[in-house]
């Protein structure tokens, strides 16, 4: 109950900031909702609010009437003056005319702080206009503080004494310094701003030295004339509208301008070749370096492959330590890599087992993997094929298959009880028990009338394994030699 009491008194009390902001011109409903918000805040700020009306009350007889100038360059000016007027702006009050004037300060090292001008009184159709017998005004401008190079204005209106007056042709005649030093304009010598414009194709090339170029510059006996338009004296480096350099007048002179721009264009179209060779450069180069990079990447990507081949080349040609040592250097955990390494150690390591090498041959082996290692480490080997049999025990893979059957084959020349053991060890990989078969018959016709103490458990073992499955006449050879 007492917040809608509240509520209510604070909408009510809302109206009256809002009413009172409305009438010096503000929006009703923007002041209303801040007075229900913050209606003490509001209420004050309403009231301190300026009031539109009384403000154009005091200013209804005030009457703009005209300005003289522009704030860029007069039409002449006085070159022996250290300050120019570069507008006069003329307002009507209560019949009486006013003039205001901005003021440019054309010393380099010092502030203005008051001007003394004169001029011709003139109207609207340049006539003159005479009081007291003189058609000449002085106008006092006090209170100023125009930094050097700057323009400023003075801050009150001066009283003209005809109030038809709506032209001043003023000229400086005496200026107060900051530091309390005055200057005294004792010879005016006014010259003409702002001749012979440039033509269109020559303002790119002028505006290159100055933003604001628009004319022929000039040397004349006692002034020389910027490409603003602004007329600066003799000795002046420098103009203080632009910035622009007399060392670079004679390049606008009237009569050396075309000399000079055609200069310019060739000087333009060497710089736009030079710059289209420059970038045809970078493009070059940037291609270039692509190509490079593209053909490092390619060779980063391809040189696995590369060595991988090289390292079959090797391995194909026997010679192992060789493609041992390029497969060191490159990443064994790649899965060709891998393979290659595995196909290698095996392969050097049956090429010592055939030449009886079984130490050498088993520190092959084991550099395949860790089982290998584990099953061969800390054992002397003397005999091939102990080496064969342990290996085939932790690894029968193919590869090791086929090596071990190649290997068997060669002991098959010669060494008959090696070779059957390594093709009865490797099983039913290929063609094993028919060549181990026909070899235990070849080794039992070969000795069965040489029968000796070492070979006799041999043969009749080979007997018993051959009769067991009717091999050609082992039934009949096994009776006739044990019974």
């Amino acid at each position: 109950m007492e917040f809608v009491i509240g509520l209510s008194i604070a909408l009510i009390l809302g109206i009256i900031p809002a009413n009172i902001a409305k009438n010096k011109g503000k929006d009703f409903m923007t002041w209303y909702i801040y007075g229900v918000l913050l209606w003490i805040v509001a209420i004050i700020h309403a009231i301190c609010l300026p009031d539109p009306s009384k403000e154009d009350n005091a200013k209804q007889n005030i009457v703009l009437l005209n300005a003289q100038g522009t704030s860029e360059i007069p039409e002449e000016i006085d070159i022996n003056a250290n300050a120019l007027v570069e507008q006069t702006i003329f307002s009507m009050n209560d019949n009486q005319v006013f003039v205001n004037c901005n003021i440019r300060n054309l010393s380099l090292d010092k502030t203005i702080v008051a001007v003394k001008a004169s001029g011709k009184m003139l109207n609207s159709f340049d006539n003159e206009i005479v009081v007291n017998g003189n058609s000449e005004t002085g106008v006092l401008l006090q209170d100023l503080n125009i930094m050097p190079g700057e323009t400023g204005k003075n801050r009150i209106e001066v009283l003209l004494p005809d109030n038809e007056i709506r032209k001043l042709n003023l000229h400086i005649d005496q200026i107060k310094y900051s530091d309390g030093t005055i200057w005294n304009n004792n010879t005016s010598h006014m010259v003409p701003t702002c001749q012979n414009r440039l033509s269109e194709k020559y303002l790119e090339y002028a505006k290159k030295y100055s933003s604001k170029a628009r004319y022929h510059s000039a040397i004349k006996t006692d002034y020389w004339q910027c490409v603003c338009g602004f007329a600066n004296r003799i000795e002046s480096n420098s103009c203080p509208f632009c910035g622009f350099e007399k060392r670079n007048a004679e390049i606008f002179d009237l009569s050396n301008i075309d000399t000079n721009y055609e200069s310019y264009q060739e000087s333009k179209r060497l710089k736009a070749e030079e710059a289209k060779k420059a970038n045809k450069k970078k493009m070059t180069m940037g291609l270039i370096a692509s190509a490079v990079f593209a053909m490092v990447i390619i060779i980063i990507l391809a040189m696995p492959k590369i060595k991988n081949q090289i390292a079959k080349r090797y391995i194909e040609a026997g010679n192992y330590d060789k493609a041992i040592s390029l497969l060191e250097t490159m990443d064994i955990d790649d899965s060709q890599t891998s393979l290659l390494f595995r196909s290698v150690h095996l392969k050097k390591g049956f090429s010592l087992l055939e030449k009886g090498e079984c130490e050498e041959a088993a520190e092959e082996f084991k550099q395949i993997s860790t089982n290998i290692f584990s099953a061969l480490d800390g054992i002397e080997y003397k005999y091939p094929h102990d080496v064969v049999e342990d290996l085939l025990r932790v690894d029968d893979s193919n590869d090791v298959k086929a090596l071990a059957y190649e290997f068997a084959n060669q002991l098959a020349q010669n060494e008959y009880e090696k070779a059957i053991e390594t093709y009865d060890l490797l099983g039913d990989y290929e063609d094993c028990k028919e060549k181990a078969t026909n070899l235990k018959y070849e080794f039992i016709l070969r000795y069965k009338d040489y029968i000796t103490y070492g070979n006799r458990s041999i043969l009749e073992r080979y007997l018993n394994e051959l009769s067991e499955i009717n091999y050609k006449d082992s039934n009949k050879i096994l009776e006739d030699l044990f019974g």
